[in-house]
């Protein structure tokens, strides 16, 4: 197959802080080992990489780079459409109904419209 009919999965990670240049050193002879993984560039605080992912997840290259010293900033646009949208009703409960247990009766007596 070649590599015109693979699909690779582009991502850029974001790590804390800025890579130095043993540090750069060491995550390229860790990703160059790992099966999977077609091209990666290190630079300041970013890793881009390109990978098939069928044979590596971005998780296990997550774990290999942070197993390395460096810690993964969390990118929140990488979680998928129905999690953000979870995340966003939860978010809009809290700050209608507040953070206590959720009771019926108590809902009933709140007047929610009125706010005077």
């Amino acid at each position: 197959m070649s590599d015109n009919e693979i699909n690779f999965t582009f991502k850029e990670l974001e790590v804390e802080g800025l890579i130095s240049l043993q540090k750069e050193n060491e995550i390229a002879r860790v990703l160059s080992k790992l099966d999977g993984i077609k091209t990666f560039d290190i630079g300041n605080n970013k890793i881009k990489l390109s990978f098939i992912s069928y044979i590596i997840s971005i998780n296990i290259i997550k774990e290999e780079i942070e197993k390395n010293g460096l810690k993964i900033i969390s990118n929140k646009k990488s979680l998928n459409p129905f999690t953000r949208l979870i995340n966003r009703l939860i978010k809009s409960n809290e700050k209608t109904f507040g953070s206590k247990t959720l009771d019926c009766c108590n809902l009933n007596k709140k007047n929610l419209y009125n706010k005077s």
